[in-house]
């Protein structure tokens, strides 16, 4: 929002006035002094050139602006250069809390306070679904009348084609062709689980030709409960120390000859090996997260025929996801995730020819973003400083109130997660560093600014088990999350000419997270989660008195290892989680007239997805009105519903109004509407805040 104060009529009147006369020493020294403190006290961040420090202390006083005091050559010299009126806002990490703040002057000191309420609405296809609501899955088996008799009967079955075989099955048996569905599920196991190492992938294909994608799903999620029933407990009970790898021949061996073989990593690798082989080549990924006092590895596959669809599938247990995108497609409901991220794994082929699970990309859940967003000094960036993807929506409902006072700041906050479950808990942070404010040479410092947060949130959720005849029970959990996070920028802007600047910088994020609880038996269970995330970019920004430009870019890093499976024993590499790349600009038209235009990607491992809009901000007094137009797409053909911006191609409306009720007192609301192109699947985002400062 753009304070109109007449702020430079006000200190040009008072320039002459006795009250505001210089102070004694050197001008620069408490021009720059007064420049950190307007910077961490302020709304909007404005270059504002020879000013001398009784003038920088009545900005303080007076002013609404975030403003960047330059000084002069001169430091006597009583002259005032003024921002232009609906001057380009250029970017700041350490922008506070993003509202307002008061200040308390004295001595030439400044400290920052001020106080914040927000409540914010999330709603998928209409405002029933606020309540949240949990997936309903289901559980896949063999026929257990079927198998013995395919079993019995191998050897006169060997050689004949499979529908050669269930005809057989039929006239010999008690089976009949109700059945048919089953005994062919039945005859692919036996000859799969039987056949050479050798000639199976040759079996996946045939298996991929002659079955739709839902049989596909359906049979391997019964495959995943032969394996999972033939569990390796010697090598659960090895924990990270099982550094070896099952491979899916092994797995499939041991269901033959009955040894057990495998755990949950081992056998979502394989049942993924199986898929990629059946012609499934970028829709199929698993994921690993949390849960009480362990960890879990499930398999994610989304429907090629239609890429809003996910199946979401725990051995043999599956849930169907169409509704939601982003973070709310990944949370599981079988093994709930508990945790703070998920982590993707791709079955990359080898040259040997086997499968391994390699890393793909790393994910914040809900309570993740939630998290992140209640320890952090800029609330409103929902990236997190670079620390997500930028396409991550915030797809849960909350309410907080916090404030800050000077770098430090506060909150409690409860939310509404998009499966129903209630979070509530409180948070704090800090931030340190500076930003250069010279502007003689190319080099004036470096640009160092950080911040650490520490949250505490407990979690209520209602877990449903589907049992092997259908039936749904439910169980209550209690969980218990500590956060850390440390967040570090480093940059070196370059003033390469009077209106443009280039800044190289590298952002450090530090997670880690302790989770409690679980059910009424693992009260004393603890698990964790974290991660570990380098940036590496830049940005160009031009800038005149009402123009600004900014092409930016930047790529995260993090670690991750080639193979899922063999844990401490597989390799750690770093990989690349995304890639960033955008534009963007903004031009005043008049003093209170505001346009602007973004163009933005993002490039991923598992799909790549771009957005393109624009709008315009109005201020009117102490009213200001924003208005936004946009379209977000994904932009290859591997794309995935669970990936940030989903795989619809949706057209984003929204409107923003601010309202200056008083000196201290800002009213904040907002709404954005996103509609699917492809079909009738809505989002709205509302908000009202109210900031005191």
């Amino acid at each position: 929002m753009q304070f109109r104060l007449g702020l430079c009529a006000f200190v040009g009147l008072l320039l002459g006035s006795s009250s505001f006369a210089q102070a004694p020493g050197n001008g620069s020294e408490k021009v720059v002094a007064l420049a950190q403190a307007a910077e961490a006290v302020t709304v909007e961040r404005r270059d504002v050139y020879n000013m001398t420090p009784a003038q920088g202390q009545l900005l303080l006083t007076w002013g609404k602006m975030r403003a960047n005091l330059v000084p002069s050559d001169d430091p006597g010299t009583p002259q005032v250069n003024c921002p232009k009126p609906g001057a380009p806002l250029s970017s700041s990490s350490s922008s506070g809390t993003g509202s307002g703040s008061g200040s308390s002057s004295g001595s030439g000191t400044s400290i920052s306070y001020g106080l914040d309420i927000e409540f914010r609405l999330h709603a998928v296809n209409g405002f029933d679904g606020f309540n949240g609501e949990r997936v309903p899955y289901t559980s896949a088996s063999f026929d257990r009348a079927v198998e013995p008799l395919v079993q019995s009967n191998r050897n006169i079955l060997a050689g004949k084609s499979l529908e050669d075989a269930r005809r057989w099955l039929i006239d010999h048996t008690d089976l009949d062709e109700s059945q048919t569905t089953e005994i062919t599920d039945a005859l692919w196991k036996d000859r799969i689980v039987n056949a050479a190492p050798a000639d199976r992938r040759a079996i996946y294909q045939s298996m991929g030709r002659s079955m739709s994608f839902d049989d596909q799903i359906r049979f391997i999620s019964k495959l995943g409960g032969a394996m999972n029933s033939n569990y390796d407990d010697s090598r659960a009970d090895q924990a990270i120390d099982a550094n070896s790898v099952a491979q899916c021949d092994s797995i499939l061996a041991g269901l033959a000859s009955g040894t057990p073989t495998g755990v949950c990593r081992d056998i979502a690798i394989c049942q993924a090996t199986i898929l990629y082989h059946m012609g499934n080549k970028d829709n199929v990924y698993a994921s690993s997260y949390p849960v009480p006092g362990n960890y879990h590895v499930t398999l994610m596959v989304t429907d090629p025929n239609n890429r809003n669809r996910v199946h979401k599938i725990s051995y043999n247990r599956v849930s169907t996801e169409s509704n939601l995108q982003g973070s709310a497609a990944l949370s599981h409901d079988e093994s709930p995730d508990v945790g703070t991220m998920i982590r993707v794994w791709r079955p990359t082929e080898r040259a040997d020819g086997t499968i391994e699970g390699q890393f793909a990309g790393v994910l914040p859940t809900e309570i993740g973003l939630l998290l992140e967003e209640e320890t952090s000094p800029n609330p409103r960036d929902v990236t997190g400083g670079g620390r997500f993807d930028p396409f991550t929506t915030r797809s849960y409902s909350v309410m907080h109130m916090g404030g800050h006072y000077g770098p430090a700041s506060g909150r409690i906050f409860a939310a509404k997660l998009s499966n129903g479950d209630v979070v509530y808990g409180a948070g704090v942070s800090a931030r340190w560093g500076s930003a250069p404010t010279g502007t003689d040479g190319v080099y004036n410092g470096i640009d160092n600014q950080g911040h650490v947060g520490l949250a505490y949130a407990h979690r209520d959720s209602t877990v449903r088990f589907v049992g092997a005849d259908g039936t749904v029970s439910t169980e209550e959990w209690n969980l218990n999350t500590i956060y850390l996070s440390v967040h570090q920028r480093v940059g070196v802007p370059l003033r390469v000419s009077e209106h443009w600047t280039l800044t190289p910088y590298s952002d450090f994020h530090l997670e880690v997270a302790a989770i409690n609880g679980g059910n009424a038996d693992e009260s004393g269970s603890w698990t964790g989660d974290g991660n570990i995330a380098v940036n590496v970019g830049g940005e160009a920004v031009y800038r005149t008195d009402d123009a600004y430009f900014r092409l930016h870019g930047h790529t995260q890093l993090t670690l991750g290892l080639t193979d899922i499976r063999g844990l401490l024993g597989s390799t750690v590499g770093v990989y690349t989680n995304y890639t960033e790349l955008g534009v963007e600009g903004a031009y005043d038209v008049t003093p209170d007239v505001r346009l602007n235009a973004a163009l933005l990607c993002a490039f991923r491992e598992y799909g790549d997805t771009c957005s393109i809009g624009g709008g315009t901000t109005y201020t009117d007094g102490p009213n200001s009105h924003s208005f936004n137009l946009g379209v977000i797409t994904p932009v290859t053909e591997a794309q995935q519903p669970w990936m940030p911006g989903g795989s619809r191609t949706s057209l984003q409306i929204g409107y923003e109004y601010q309202r200056q009720l008083n000196e201290s007192l800002l009213l904040g609301a907002g709404i954005n509407y996103t509609q699917s192109l492809e079909d009738q699947n809505f989002m709205v985002n509302s908000g009202l805040a109210l900031h005191w400062y």
